[in-house]
């Protein structure tokens, strides 16, 4: 979606669900949003609404990234310190990661070991089928 306002994304997001629904390519839709960016109960309530699950990522991506790592499952840095945080472990991480960079560090076992600690990784990653 781009990032924003969490309202727009899920807008968006409702957007381009409709446009696909059409040719019948979603099970289940899906929003990641970041934890540091208040979601207004407006957001909330039209996704419930429209069947879109919000999985929340805390306190951002970044963090989210760092809990990835062995030995980081359960530590949860404030939003201003993730990116800092993570840079001690992956130093060459840069905004946007690409999806190769992400597939090439990570496994399925490191998903796993950090859903232990985080419900809305693991509910991601029961509706993926990985849990």
């Amino acid at each position: 979606m781009g990032g924003g306002a969490p309202l727009k994304m899920v807008k968006e997001a409702l957007e381009c669900r409709k446009r696909r629904l059409v040719r019948g390519e979603y099970v289940e839709s899906l929003l990641l949003l970041d934890a540091d960016r208040p979601i207004c109960s407006i957001a909330t309530q039209l996704a419930k609404r429209e069947g879109l699950q919000l999985i929340v990522q805390c306190p951002n991506q970044e963090g989210v990234l760092l809990r990835l790592h062995p030995g980081y499952e359960a530590q949860f840095p404030p939003a201003e310190r993730a990116m800092a945080e993570l840079r001690t472990v992956w130093v060459e991480y840069k905004k946007p990661v690409e999806f190769y960079a992400l597939k090439r560090r990570f496994g399925e076992s490191h998903l796993q070991a950090a859903a232990q600690h985080d419900s809305y990784l693991k509910n991601l990653l029961t509706v993926l089928g990985l849990l």
